[in-house]
Parts: structure tokens; sequence; C-alpha cells
């Protein structure tokens, strides 16, 4: 167990044979957005087993973190790089709750609307 403040030491990327093999749900869910999930995805699995999905975008990071044994799937976005004048990158809690399907379609309904930008109708 690892104190408190301590993250959890990050093993290598896993494979998509590996996420098939160790937690088919999420593999599945991952495979049926039609994409070639492996090129737009870092994948890992820390120590505790708890599985970290990383997306990226033109203007943020996405952070999908699913753990079967505590039966939790959540999302968390970062900007990728700070307003002028600030010195942190900005970020926000995005769906999180039970290690479903539901709970996997919220996170990417969340960050389909993160990605959104408003237009400007004149």
């Amino acid at each position: 167990m690892k104190a408190e403040g301590q993250k959890e030491e990050m093993k290598e990327d896993i494979t998509l044979d590996w996420l098939r093999e160790n937690h088919p749900k999420l593999a599945e869910w991952m495979i049926n957005l039609k994409l070639e999930i492996m090129k737009c995805a870092l994948i890992n699995v820390d120590d505790g087993g708890q599985i970290h999905i990383r997306l990226y975008t033109n203007k943020h990071i996405y952070r999908i973190s699913a753990s079967v044994k505590k039966d939790y799937l959540g999302c968390t976005a970062v900007t990728r790089k700070a307003r002028t004048g600030e010195e942190h990158n900005r970020g926000n809690d995005l769906a999180d709750g039970k290690y479903t399907e539901e709970t996997w379609n919220k996170i990417l309904k969340d960050i389909v609307m993160y990605e959104l930008e408003t237009l400007e109708v004149k």
C-alpha cells in the first residue's frame, strides 16, 4: 500500500491483447469506438492493477481511470497549456461511477461536450 499522496508506480504501456485478456469489457468498449484506439491512447496499468488511459486532443488531455477491483470508472480533463499569466494547467472532473458501460458512455459524452466550442452567430 502506498502512503497518502504517493502515486502508484506505472508499469510499461499495455497492448490491446493484454487488455482483452485482463479487462475484456473495457477492451470491448474501446474497440466499439471504431477508432484505431491504440494509436489514439496511451494505456498503462499501475502496481495496484488500476488501468490508466490517456487520450490527447489539441487542447486537452483526458485521463480515464478504471478499476475492476474497486468497481470504478472515472475521467478528468486537463488543458495542455496554461492560460496567459498562469503557471498551472486548468482541469475538471468529468463523469465517474461504477465500472459499467453506462459510465463509459457518460465519460465519452463528457469528452465530446468538453471539446465542442460555442459558435458565434451573427
